[in-house]
This record gives structure tokens, sequence and C-alpha cells, in this order.
């Protein structure tokens, strides 16, 4: 590995970098909105920063996620029946591929993550 391959996030500047999107299949209003950008040493790995009000709305993501909570509080419904998962500012979560679910957002919240290829995660 060589210093050009490692990369450091300011959290802030992805908060605060590109327009933000709509984040597809909000179960009612649009609460959602994300901006990312590709990480240019591997195939399809994006980081970048979500950010959500109060609602509810469908994980549609099916690679492997790593995220970190900087504000906020929100419960992950997972769609196979496990147990719902409550996050906060302050937790990371790491979200192997394939886990779909319902986001119920309590209070305005705001994540950065690093969305991985799911076939580069398929060979870990």
């Amino acid at each position: 590995m060589s210093a050009d391959e490692i990369r450091v996030f300011e959290p802030q500047a992805l908060l605060e970098g590109a327009t933000p999107a709509p984040v597809p299949v909000p179960i009612g209003d649009l609460i959602s909105m994300v901006r990312s950008a590709p990480i240019t040493n591997g195939p399809s790995i994006r980081y970048g920063a979500w950010e959500c009000s109060p609602g509810v709305w469908q994980r549609q993501i099916t690679q492997a996620e790593f995220c970190f909570f900087i504000e906020g509080e929100a419960i992950f419904r997972p769609a196979d029946g496990a147990e719902p998962l409550r996050l906060s500012a302050g937790q990371a979560a790491f979200f192997p591929a394939n886990s779909l679910g319902v986001w119920e957002i309590l209070s305005r919240s705001r994540k950065v993550f690093i969305i991985f290829d799911a076939a580069e995660t398929d060979r870990a």
C-alpha cells in the first residue's frame, strides 16, 4: 500500500460540499439527502455524508456500508425480522451487503459513510 491509496475524510467538508441529492424511496414526504463521491482506488467504493429529518424511509443500499453518526438518533428495523438497532450521535455501525430494512429517524440525523462494492465485500 502506498500513501497515495490512503484517504482522509473531513466530515464537515462532506456535509458542506456538493449539492445534496434526494435519497430514493421515502415512506411519506422526502426527508433524506445525500452527498457522495467515488474513492478512486477502489471499484465502486464511495464515501459521503447523509442527513435526514424525522420520518421513515426504506433503506435501498445493497452494498456493505460503514457509517458514523455525527448527530441525531434513529432506529433501523431489518427486513429479515432481526432485532431493531438504535443508533445515535457518536456511534458507528457496519451494515453487511443486502442489509435491507426501514429507517425510523427520531431526531434530525447526520452521518458520514463509506459504501463498498459488493464484489469487494464478497472476497473478504
